[in-house]
């Protein structure tokens, strides 16, 4: 089942866009506790209101029943008045003590409705209307009253409509091959293949000529990488956020492979510049163009989503340039486009789990940015050796001494 989880689509994650609009009507993005919390909100209101209205009307009928009662007992002075009166409804809410509304009601009405039998009725209605105000004051008085009666309304909702869960959803971090306990990765060498776009796939061993591999039009190869099946490939964007794939999760076979983006969620337009195979107890260099950097090791890559981690801190118009094994003794070379190269001890770069690091040279972005970083093995660096590798040695930071032409 692992198996299957980790290598087909029987398990898949789902990017929800909580757009709403909300009671305001202003577009924004909500999450899921604060859209449930606004929806509560707008259910009390909508029941207070409800509740108002009804009430309203449930006064507005007792005033009016008030008013039949009050002149019920004395029929005949009622019409007597209407009869004689060159101004009835004034009179009678004179003799009757009646607002306009009430003696404007006597009026439209029909004698037989004032009739002992619809006086009964009158007081029977008048009693269940004043029983129901009663109990709508209390809901608008009382917030738990409220509350309780939105909530028992909720659930005679549910038990009249709702029905049992379907679709299994939970939270649940993706199965990869190294999570099986019952199928282990077999330890074999493979070699994984980047193509500057973003292409990943893997082939057998490490008897691979770089020279001899296809890509799609437009696109080439970004890196070779000889590993083992165990370890990470370790993809850094352009953001400087680092993403980790199992080697075992690169497909091999003839092709082109599949696109990093169906293993890792790339932030914020993000695209991949550098790409390392790794092993978690070893350290490694990274560094921007704009000369800073710092020493890691490989397990501070790893992360446990598809949208990888934020990893190296860029300043501004820099970008990933250095990502490579670092010497475990021993001296480097910073090498910048303009020709300059600083010679300094390994030892001298902070370890850290992720950050900005330190400045190794003075370097900005552009035509003096940081190019490369070489191992001094032997006594030489690259073609850097003998007297030309002596007079750049200097403190970590430093500007470094010119040692070739400028690269354009």
């Amino acid at each position: 089942m692992r198996l299957l989880l980790a290598h087909t689509s029987l398990e898949t994650n789902a990017s929800i866009n909580l757009t709403v609009l909300g009671v305001t009507g202003t577009p924004r993005q909500a999450s899921l506790y604060s859209i449930i919390a606004e929806w509560c909100r707008f259910r009390l209101a909508t029941v207070q209101r409800r509740t108002r209205h009804r009430l309203t009307a449930a006064e507005k009928r007792i005033h009016i029943l008030e008013g039949r009662l009050a002149v019920l007992l004395d029929i005949d002075k009622v019409i007597k008045v209407i009869r004689e009166s060159d101004d009835p409804k004034i009179d009678l809410m004179a003799h009757f003590k009646l607002s306009e509304i009430q003696a404007e009601d006597i009026l439209e009405i029909r004698l037989r409705q004032l009739a002992r039998l619809e006086g009964i009725k009158i007081g029977e209605e008048l009693a269940k209307l004043r029983e129901e105000a009663k109990g709508l004051n209390h809901l608008l008085d009382s917030d738990e009253a409220l509350r309780t009666c939105v909530a028992s309304e909720i659930e005679a909702d549910a038990k009249k409509y709702g029905d049992d869960r379907r679709t299994f959803i939970e939270a649940a971090e993706k199965v990869t091959m190294s999570d099986a306990k019952t199928v282990s990765i077999v330890d074999e060498p493979t070699t994984l293949i980047v193509s500057k776009h973003g292409w990943l796939r893997s082939r057998q061993g490490h008897n691979i000529d770089p020279t001899q591999l296809t890509f799609r039009s437009g696109d080439a190869l970004l890196a070779c990488l000889p590993c083992r099946t165990v370890d990470s490939l370790i993809l850094l964007d352009t953001k400087g956020r680092a993403y980790s794939i199992p080697a075992s999760d690169i497909p091999g076979g003839k092709g082109d492979g599949l696109p990093a983006t169906s293993l890792a969620d790339f932030q914020d337009g993000g695209k991949t510049c550098l790409a390392l195979a790794v092993q978690s107890e070893k350290i490694y260099l990274v560094a921007a163009d704009g000369g800073y950097g710092f020493r890691c090791k490989g397990e501070d890559f790893m992360s446990r989503g598809k949208a990888g981690k934020a990893f190296l801190t860029l300043g501004e118009n820099e970008s990933p340039a250095i990502f490579m094994p670092a010497p475990s003794e021993g001296e480097i070379a910073c090498v910048t486009k303009d020709g300059r190269a600083l010679v300094f001890n390994i030892e001298e770069i902070r370890l850290l789990a992720k950050g900005r690091g330190l400045k190794l040279i003075d370097a900005d972005p552009g035509k003096t940015a940081l190019d490369d970083i070489i191992p001094v093995e032997n006594g030489a660096a690259g073609k850097l050796k003998g007297e030309r590798l002596e007079i750049c040695r200097g403190n970590r930071g430093g500007k470094g001494k010119l040692v070739r032409a400028s690269r354009k």
